[in-house]
């Protein structure tokens, strides 16, 4: 699984 710390990377790349 994705570890905490990548879950706003993951929401920056998908609101970019």
């Amino acid at each position: 699984m994705l570890s905490p710390e990548l879950l706003p990377l993951l929401v920056f790349f998908l609101y970019k």
